[in-house]
């Protein structure tokens, strides 16, 4: 039997590089704002601040070719996303300094979104080195103000060594909260499905009403040991019996953090050998008889 505990550990992996195109691209309009209030004499910045500003929308744009446009999805394009992500962070540093220290987090906190470690180690210990150069860059440009940093010890002491503590310990957190869930956290997971059913139980019109009851139900086992209210066999709500077959299903032929995408067929086969425990025997029949037909819809909506 499965333990389908880990189907609830920070599941981003199918949506995290879409996410990251999309915080890169509310970047990118932030930076085209900044440069059309100061075409427009709002405020005003060197010009020649202009390709450092134009190259670094043109970085932040990548992960929408690579991920949206060219459907790109491979390690190789990931770690690649978080390289270029790693050098417009420092770019934007040593050119404009404090105004952007915030840059300097973005790739690190933008990499746990994925559900691998390697993501965020490879990260930060890229960003380490970036942003003692890039530090370095800004006092040599004297771009860097602050009164402690008017010497390269200074530079060292109050500039470029509180950045890296400030890498690391974010690494470490983020680190931290990756991996298989605690019983206290995975009890505190499984409370969802009455966050559901409260979000929807108050809406009007009965589709919403089979919502919430499937929400409140779709973790509930034929046999009486799902969660959270152990109610077993016809005490499920019919709808919830079918979602919980389809859940599960797509959970198994999904590539997670924790295991590899099943086939089709090895995903059947587990479903089938849980009729009676975990899925209504009926259901499972028909999802067994018609199972041709399934896959024809996950061909369809493979997303």
């Amino acid at each position: 039997m499965i333990n389908f505990a880990n189907h609830l550990i920070l599941d981003y992996e199918k949506d995290s590089d879409r996410r990251i195109a999309a915080i890169c691209s509310a970047i990118t309009a932030l930076t085209l704002v900044v440069i059309l209030l100061n075409v427009l004499h709002v405020f005003k910045i060197s010009t020649a601040l202009y390709p450092t500003l134009i190259g670094s929308a043109v970085i932040l744009l990548m992960p929408t070719y690579f991920f949206d446009i060219m459907h790109m999805r491979s390690k190789f394009i990931r770690y690649l996303v978080l390289t270029l992500l790693v050098f417009m962070s420092g770019l934007m540093y040593s050119i404009l300094s404090y105004h952007v220290i915030i840059m300097l987090i973005l790739p690190v906190v933008v990499s746990c979104l994925y559900c691998e470690r390697a993501y965020v180690i490879y990260t930060t210990m890229l960003s380490i080195p970036a942003m003692v150069v890039s530090h370095l860059i800004a006092f040599q440009l004297k771009i860097v103000p602050d009164e402690p940093l008017v010497t390269l010890r200074g530079v060292v002491l109050y500039g470029i060594t509180p950045r890296i503590i400030e890498l690391v310990a974010i690494a470490v957190i983020c680190i931290g909260i990756t991996g298989k869930l605690t019983d206290d956290e995975f009890a505190e997971i499984k409370k969802h499905v009455d966050y559901g059913y409260q979000l929807l139980e108050k809406s009007p019109g009965e589709i919403m009403q089979l919502a919430a009851e499937i929400a409140w139900q779709h973790h509930e086992r034929y046999d009486g040991t799902g969660y959270q209210n152990k109610v077993k066999g016809e005490q499920i709500n019919i709808y919830a019996r079918c979602v919980a077959v389809a859940d599960v299903f797509d959970a198994l032929v999904s590539k997670r953090c924790y295991k590899k995408a099943w086939t089709p067929q090895q995903a059947r086969e587990e479903i089938v050998s849980q009729a009676g425990r975990q899925f209504d025997p009926k259901i499972t029949q028909l999802f067994d008889a018609h199972f041709d037909e399934f896959l024809k819809v996950m061909e369809e909506y493979p997303e």
